[in-house]
């Protein structure tokens, strides 16, 4: 009897112990999911000046029970897994309110195109750090709205009193979150302006200039999306005179005119007269420089181009009426008279393009000439003469070698 009740007596002394807190809080099957973490926002930006954060995000967790907890580590964690230890907190604190959540999101997106977050928990004691919680959506930023511009505003914006966008938004995909039906915006550096229902956004009273919009989500908690979805663009209202005009759109008064390289808004004109004979495209219509090119203009009207006389190079700039531009055969062009049905004067060839050019040989001057065939026009000189084309210094005489024109891959023996 005595050795039952001495049985009796361990047996209700290990029940005891085991109704005690465990000595070791790690010494459990579910150390990741018993600290129950979750994340709450809180928005703090709206109408906030550009230096003002967005919002912060605050974890919760649940302390573990038992003995020689030193204390919590939170760790926040992107999308590539790279993981940053960014607090480390008391035994008895069981939150965190992240400070710098809008900047590293923002950050994030940038660099991995996911600017989504996660946050863990791990308790630690003198012997080490235990397990971390678990990675689950409900501890990230995925409890926030989505925001997207579809279609994408397009890169250059001209001739249009406004720029329309178009606003999605997209409420978080976990279970029993708040719908999401407004967005707000900004310019990047500016103030975001207050909420507003999602759908077509038109700016208007824009500066000629380039701009990056922002757009966030606000869900009906009121809560935003931490990286905004962003546009950038160039907006040209008009453009003016001699200034490029693709894709742009000209100032009224001016129409695009396609030159050699590239297209440029000119003034419609008509060429003086003398007699009814046009002088040369000479008129006082046209700014300083350019000259009234017939053909050039909107129904085959006159335009105020710059342009290129007889035998000056037209590579970069319209021949005058009635001159044709023709090509070299070395990287070059010029004007020259267009090419009759009976062929071009003596000691002249038609070039590609049309035109009668003189045609210069081996040394001789070529500023105004086509350099015959297995030469070309060493423009490098003060005096541009002929040269023997070549490959290798294999190809030149003795004493020359073959060096570069600059034109391309064109080489000549010097």
């Amino acid at each position: 009897m005595k050795r039952a009740a001495a049985w009796m007596g361990w047996l209700a002394a290990l029940a005891a112990l085991a109704c005690l807190p465990r000595s070791n809080p790690f010494d459990r099957d579910d150390v990741e999911d018993a600290y129950g973490t979750y994340v709450t926002y809180e928005d703090t930006g709206a109408g906030g000046d550009a230096t003002e954060a967005v919002g912060e995000v605050t974890l919760h967790f649940t302390r573990l029970p038992g003995r020689g907890i030193k204390g919590y580590r939170v760790y926040r964690e992107d999308t590539s897994g790279a993981r940053v230890l960014v607090a480390e907190l008391g035994p008895k604190q069981d939150h965190y309110t992240d400070p710098s959540v809008a900047a590293v999101a923002e950050e994030t997106e940038e660099a991995l195109e996911d600017g989504t977050l996660w946050w863990r928990v791990s308790a630690f004691t003198q012997g080490g750090e235990g397990e971390l919680s678990r990675k689950h959506d409900r501890a990230s930023t995925r409890i926030l709205p989505d925001t997207r511009i579809d279609p994408p505003v397009p890169a250059y914006v001209s001739g249009v009193s406004g720029v329309a966008v178009i606003i999605q938004v997209t409420p978080s995909a976990l279970e029993g979150a708040p719908p999401a039906r407004l967005y707000r915006y900004r310019f990047r550096g500016g103030q975001w302006t207050d909420p507003i229902l999602a759908g077509p956004l038109v700016l208007t009273g824009l500066q000629d200039g380039r701009y990056t919009l922002e757009v966030a989500a606000v869900d009906d908690n009121g809560d935003a999306d931490l990286t905004p979805a962003r546009a950038t663009f160039i907006y040209d209202f008009n453009v003016p005179e001699g200034t490029t005009c693709e894709p742009a759109v000209c100032n009224p008064g001016l129409f695009c005119v396609g030159e050699p390289v590239g297209n440029f808004c000119r003034r419609q004109c008509a060429p003086a007269t003398d007699g009814g004979v046009p002088d040369g495209g000479a008129t006082t219509d046209c700014p300083l420089g350019t000259s009234c090119r017939m053909g050039s203009g909107r129904d085959g009207l006159g335009a105020c181009v710059a342009v290129a006389q007889l035998d000056e190079r037209c590579d970069e700039r319209l021949c005058v009426d009635g001159l044709a531009c023709g090509d070299t055969g070395d990287q070059r062009a010029l004007c020259g008279t267009p090419c009759p049905a009976s062929g071009c004067a003596a000691e002249q060839v038609c070039a590609p393009g049309g035109a009668c050019l003189t045609l210069a040989r081996q040394n001789e001057a070529c500023t105004t000439a086509a350099c015959a065939s297995g030469l070309a026009c060493d423009d490098t000189d003060a005096n541009p003469r002929c040269r023997r084309a070549c490959e290798t210094s294999l190809n030149c005489g003795a004493g020359e070698s073959c060096e570069d024109l600059g034109r391309d891959d064109l080489k000549v023996c010097r």
